[in-house]
């Protein structure tokens, strides 16, 4: 049974903390921010903190277009207010992407391009597992923004402590959210069936939970930036593309099955007949 004060508020990634955040906690640790990189577009971004009330307004105004949407996020209703998506977005450590423009050989901050978050997925005891957030623009997408926020998240995630990633609603119709994260080399767990109630989509619909183990993450992978590739090291689970099978498992049964008949037989020729009293 949930018990009260700071536990009950920390039930479920989703809530709303209560505390207005600036999304920088562990700021002591990412001193690699603010970060530049390079998309797919080969346009330049920057990667940083929330740093002014402009990123924190185009923050709640893209997350709330999203909401409105109804299709990747499991919300019925946007946030009432900016303080109320501080609450919820940065309550611990968030991170957002801005084009970077060259003018005369200086470098501007242009628009804001898409944002996360990095928090813990469930409560005191599991507080190691993190849960993160995504949006972009939708000027944004198909430019390479989300590959990029997700190699940086993986880098974030674990500096500030956190043991493993865990993504508990990836909707199946959002393929471009589950090709990033197969890409990024996460394993598909599980599939949770009719889990969400879509705006426009018939029915109920799937989805995926994602799993990362943070501690086989080599962080100096990013020494150079997050656009260079970096793979999870095998962790024993092995994402098959269907979330419900684990080749490991069932290979193993046959092995074990195959083994124990075979001394069966095996057994059964070495054993001399005897005959009946």
């Amino acid at each position: 049974r949930m018990g009260r004060g700071k536990a009950a508020q920390m039930a479920s990634c989703y809530g709303v903390s209560g505390v207005l955040g600036d999304g920088k906690k562990g700021i002591e640790v990412l001193e690699y921010l603010p970060l530049q990189v390079r998309l797919k577009d080969g346009s330049l971004a920057q990667c940083d903190f929330f740093q002014t009330a402009d990123d924190i307004e185009r923050g709640a105004e893209l997350l709330n277009d999203i909401l409105d949407d109804g299709l990747y996020w499991p919300y019925w209703h946007a946030f009432g207010s900016q303080e109320e998506f501080q609450s919820y977005f940065l309550s611990d450590t968030a991170v957002r992407l801005r084009e970077v423009h060259v003018v005369d050989g200086e470098k501007r901050l242009g628009e804001f391009l898409g944002a996360f978050y990095v928090k813990p997925n469930f409560p005191e005891r599991c507080s190691h597992v993190c849960n993160g957030g995504f949006m972009v623009t939708r000027q944004a997408r198909g430019r390479g923004v989300a590959q990029a926020m997700g190699k940086l998240f993986l880098r974030v995630a674990k500096d500030v402590g956190f043991r493993a990633a865990y993504f508990n609603l990836v909707f199946v119709t959002n393929q471009a959210s589950i090709a990033v994260w197969r890409k990024l080399g996460f394993v598909a767990l599980a599939r949770v069936p009719k889990v969400a109630k879509l705006k426009g989509i018939n029915g109920f619909t799937d989805a995926i939970q994602f799993y990362y183990d943070l501690t086989k993450f080599d962080h100096r992978t990013y020494k150079e930036g997050p656009n260079r590739h970096a793979r999870q090291v095998p962790t024993g689970y092995e994402d098959t593309g269907d979330p419900w099978v684990d080749r490991r498992f069932f290979a193993g049964l046959a092995v074990g099955v195959a083994a124990t008949l075979l001394g069966v037989m095996y057994g059964h020729l070495l054993i001399p007949r005897t005959s009946k009293a």
